[in-house]
């Protein structure tokens, strides 16, 4: 909800009190108790559509969380498997930029998080010939972390 409608919920909220604590002078009135039912009704249409509201911003927030999650423990494999080739190669700068665990990466903030996950995704493409053959990388691998990587970003 938005600062407007979270001061109109507030207004209909005292209205609904207001109105609710004054029932001995309203109640003899039929008509009054008709509008005061029709607006408690709105009212709690109101509370459920904010509720609501709050469930799927909680909902989009987890799942962003849980799918960060799961891009991290990938990228981890994948990086680990590289690390490994450029160790064994001799070459320590690709070595260096492969060593970041998995809580490395899932601490990361997403401004560096995604950078770092794509430079995985780079090094296996660039050296998947030899990956695939000798280290146990899979094609598929590197595609399925593109894809949550993907699926990241869009959310």
């Amino acid at each position: 909800m938005n600062k407007n409608q979270i001061d109109q919920k507030e207004m209909y909220d005292t209205v609904l009190s207001f109105l609710d604590s004054q029932s001995a002078l309203w109640s003899s009135i039929a008509k009054v108790g008709e509008f005061k039912n029709e607006f408690s009704g709105v009212v709690t249409q109101i509370d459920d559509a904010q509720y609501a509201q709050q469930q799927a911003q909680v909902y989009l927030g987890k799942n962003k969380t849980q799918l960060k999650s799961t891009v991290a423990q990938k990228a981890d494999i994948l990086n680990d498997s590289i690390e490994a080739f450029a160790l064994v190669t001799g070459n320590d700068q690709l070595a260096s930029q492969m060593a970041t665990t998995y809580s490395d990466l899932n601490r990361m903030r997403n401004a560096d998080f995604i950078p770092a996950v794509k430079a995985i995704v780079a090094a296996a493409e660039e050296n998947l010939e030899v990956l695939t053959t000798e280290y146990g990388v899979t094609a598929g691998q590197v595609d399925d972390l593109k894809a949550d990587l993907d699926g990241f970003l869009a959310l």
